[in-house]
This record gives C-alpha cells, sequence and structure tokens, in this order.
C-alpha cells in the first residue's frame, strides 16, 4: 500500500539538514531514524547549504561609513547632540 504525502514543518526539515550537515550519521543512518528516503535528506542538506548565507545576510544592512553615528532612534541624534558626537569623535580617535 502506497503512503499519504507527508508535509514537513521547516523546523523538522532544519533538524534534518543540521543532522545531514554534521556528518556524524550516514545517510543510510538518517533516513532510517527520521524515516525519510535518502533522496529527501540530501535534498534538504543542498537546500541549507545554498541558503545559509540568506540567514544572516538577511538582519545585516550596509556597513556604516567611519564617520557616522552609532544607530540609534531616530532623532536621538537632535535631541542628545552632545553624547552622539562625543561617540563619534572617540570612534575617529578625536577626543
Amino acid at each position: 500500500m502506497r503512503r499519504t504525502r507527508r508535509n514537513h514543518a521547516a523546523v523538522f526539515k532544519a533538524n534534518v539538514a543540521l543532522a545531514a550537515l554534521k556528518g556524524n550519521k550516514t545517510l543510510a543512518e538518517l533516513a532510517q531514524d527520521f524515516d525519510l528516503h535518502a533522496n529527501q535528506i540530501v535534498e534538504w542538506k543542498q537546500q541549507m547549504q545554498e541558503r545559509a548565507a540568506e540567514v544572516f545576510g538577511a538582519f545585516c544592512g550596509p556597513a556604516l561609513p567611519t564617520n557616522s553615528p552609532p544607530p540609534g532612534p531616530p532623532g536621538m541624534e537632535q535631541a542628545f547632540p552632545s553624547q552622539f558626537q562625543s561617540r563619534l569623535e572617540s570612534k575617529n580617535g578625536h577626543g
């Protein structure tokens, strides 16, 4: 009898892919442990490797120029100009 199509949660896929990337177990062992076909594990592992940079790149903005004040809530540099100016000077070695 044929098994019905299963939909796996993203967390489960990530755990399987991480286990495959660790390399502590063979593909056959992982397939048995997670009750999956080996080809599915290979596919998720490849997806994890290809998209790993997106995880870190999604939260990283462009680099700040060295002469810019540290990021903070908008308008704070106008409310407290001396504090922002002193931080800027200490970053640049002036002061």
